[in-house]
């Protein structure tokens, strides 16, 4: 999934000036709940894509900001990806 998105953000933006700037990493939330993550790059921020696949849904999650701003929240950020779960019921 995560390939896909990239894929997708990679074409919108036309392929210019948006780049992963790391490699994909395997990631568990608190609740056993896996997941991949990557990090990007554009011409004006950088950022987090979150990818989980969870009851046959797909998860996009996106954190978007300036380095500083990414720097002064990692550890929310980190505490709100861990929090994803998924009970088991479509809604």
């Amino acid at each position: 999934m995560l390939d896909q998105v990239t894929k997708i953000t990679t074409t919108e933006s036309g392929g210019d000036g948006f780049a992963v700037s790391t490699r994909p990493t395997t990631i568990e939330t608190a609740s056993g709940l896996d997941g991949v993550l990557e990090g990007f790059r554009s011409a004006r921020v950088e950022g987090l894509i979150a990818a989980f696949v969870a009851g046959g849904q797909g998860i996009e999650v996106q954190v978007v900001g300036t380095t500083e701003q990414l720097n002064k929240h990692t550890d929310e950020i980190g505490r709100m990806l861990a929090s994803f779960r998924h009970d088991g019921a479509a809604r």
